[in-house]
């Protein structure tokens, strides 16, 4: 049997029931809208789909495409994490100095007003 007949898009009688039967197969197996339904189908039996396009739908990517953007992403999604983490190092640290130069300049303090008081309560 042919499946890719002409290039104009019509098919068989044969090859377009069995679409419908594949179709009908796909809603009984999963709950899926008919517009990703019809998308499968005519993914997996036409070269060059522009259905979900012409409906206003992005179109599924492909098995192979949709692993290798899932992939970039989830590489960026690394390295996006790994660069936060370093940025919190980096801020904890900047806290952390922080902290021990106000506690510094505290008991500095502290000091000198101890020191003032005691040249005060000498006088």
């Amino acid at each position: 049997m042919v499946k890719y007949q002409q290039a104009t898009g019509s098919r068989s009688y044969e090859v377009q029931v069995q679409e419908v039967d594949s179709m009908e197969n796909i809603i009984t197996r999963e709950p899926k809208s008919a517009a990703e339904v019809v998308s499968e189908v005519l993914n997996e039996s036409t070269k060059n789909n522009r259905f979900l396009e012409r409906i206003g739908l992005p179109p599924i990517p492909s098995s192979r495409t949709s692993k290798s953007s899932l992939l970039e992403k989830l590489e960026a999604e690394r390295d996006g994490n790994a660069e936060l983490r370093i940025t919190i190092e980096e801020l904890k640290k900047a806290h952390e100095e922080a902290k021990v130069a106000q506690e510094e300049a505290r008991k500095a303090k502290e000091e000198a007003d101890a020191a003032r008081e005691k040249k005060r309560n000498s006088l």
